[in-house]
């Protein structure tokens, strides 16, 4: 993939920005939109992608499920940049 993890945070906050100011600022993506942005945002960078958005975002939630974290310390630890480094790893690591 010739996109960096940079380049994919900062596609993915300026996608999250747009969507956010044509709904008027929405504060919640659920795991199936942000999964269904940065696999557009690859495959819109020419990327290849092995798998659908809807795969990554099959990996996304069991990933999250495997961190064992309560609602509370998921929204204190993981913010956009940590979401983004995890689908990164994902999505540059797994083989399906």
């Amino acid at each position: 993939m010739n996109l960096t993890e940079k380049q994919l945070l900062k596609a993915y906050k300026k996608k999250i920005n747009r969507i956010a100011d044509d709904c008027d600022w929405k504060t919640y993506f659920s795991a199936e939109e942000i999964c269904f942005i940065v696999h557009s945002i690859i495959t819109k960078k020419g990327n290849e992608i092995k798998y659908s958005h809807i795969d990554l975002c099959i990996l996304y939630k069991l990933k999250i499920a495997d961190l064992d974290l309560t609602d509370d310390e998921w929204r204190e630890s993981y913010g956009i940049p940590e979401i983004i480094h995890l689908l990164y790893n994902l999505i540059t690591t797994i083989e399906i």
